[in-house]
């Protein structure tokens, strides 16, 4: 396997082309992005809520805009990723949204953001690339307004490095944990957890 582009952050580890293509196919949009917002959406405190303004940190192709869009009636969506091979597919995306989508290349762990400028985040599947996790999460706890929410989703470690997971697909290899040292990390950075659910010990 040919060894992928660089990334644009030197932060993040940049995914293979193989990744590249697999998060762009139906079977990641459904049995990914789309079953994890579905078990996400239950555990904000106030069902059927709306939020003006989200936050995709780490927005891949875009597949969780127009969910983000219908579910929660945003008026603004901000798409960032540090891979500029995925953005086209996520402006695509973008265009059926009804709310402004802006989407941008960026640094998850540097954004160009205001203090409390969205009203809900949604970092998925995003931290097992970067290492600098603590300044991520400081990051998204810093542009979340008082009282905003974080929708987080993960790979754990006992998923992250099994050998046909390190064959295919390239993650922060040091900067893997388990579902209780996640939730130790966000509480580090300031955030309550509603809820922390582990459906098995891969998630």
């Amino acid at each position: 396997m040919s060894a992928p582009p660089a990334a644009d952050s030197a932060r993040e580890v940049p995914e293979t082309r193989f990744g590249v293509w697999f998060q762009g196919t139906r079977i990641w949009r459904r049995y990914v992005v789309l079953e994890t917002l579905a078990a996400l959406d239950p555990l904000i405190a106030r069902p059927g809520a709306r939020f003006a303004r989200i936050l995709d940190a780490g927005c891949g192709h875009g597949f969780a805009l127009r969910l983000l869009d219908a579910r929660y009636a945003p008026s603004e969506i901000v798409a960032i990723d540090a891979d500029s091979r995925l953005l086209p597919r996520a402006r695509a995306e973008a265009a059926a949204c009804r709310a402004r989508v802006d989407v941008r290349a960026g640094d998850v762990a540097k954004l160009e953001c205001a203090d409390a400028a969205f009203d809900l985040v949604l970092c998925h599947q995003t931290l097992h690339h970067v290492p600098e996790q603590a300044r991520v999460l400081a990051e998204l706890r810093r542009v979340l307004r008082p009282g905003g929410v974080l929708l987080l989703a993960e790979s754990c470690r006992e998923f992250v490095t099994r050998l046909w997971v390190r064959a295919f697909f390239r993650h922060a290899m040091q900067a893997q944990h388990t579902a209780e040292e996640y939730a130790a990390l966000l509480r580090d950075a300031g955030f309550e957890i509603a809820a922390l659910t582990t459906p098995d010990p891969w998630w």
